[in-house]
């Protein structure tokens, strides 16, 4: 299980650094609407403007507290949905001890993804 072992350590170390990525986004975010907020000559437009980057300021601590652990659980539930068949139990190497409950119609979609991101 190296690669699996591997794999959580990358997991863990992005979602440790997606705080930093995030602030960096959000300050863009709100430097670019402080940006939009002088260059209009429309006060509900620069009303608007003021009142997204004041929210986006006032949610960022939160934002910046909960998103690396919601990203490690989004990681984690990610992975068990991901789980090859052998890990969740099947054997696999027996054909005998498939049974036709182990097989399901999937979308064309979900098909050319799983072959994408393997």
């Amino acid at each position: 299980m190296v690669v699996h072992d591997v794999l959580q350590h990358c997991l863990q170390e992005a979602a440790k650094d997606s705080g930093a990525a995030l602030a960096c986004c959000m300050d863009g975010a709100i430097a670019a609407l402080q940006h939009a907020e002088t260059q209009t000559m429309k006060v509900a437009e620069r009303d608007t403007f003021a009142q997204a980057w004041r929210q986006l300021q006032t949610s960022k601590p939160m934002w910046l507290a909960r998103y690396p652990s919601d990203l490690l659980a989004a990681f984690s539930a990610g992975e068990a949905a991901a789980a090859p068949p052998a890990s969740r139990g099947t054997d696999w190497t027996n054909s005998a001890s498939v049974g036709m409950d182990a097989f399901s119609l999937v979308d064309d979609a979900d098909v050319t993804q799983s072959i994408e991101s393997s």
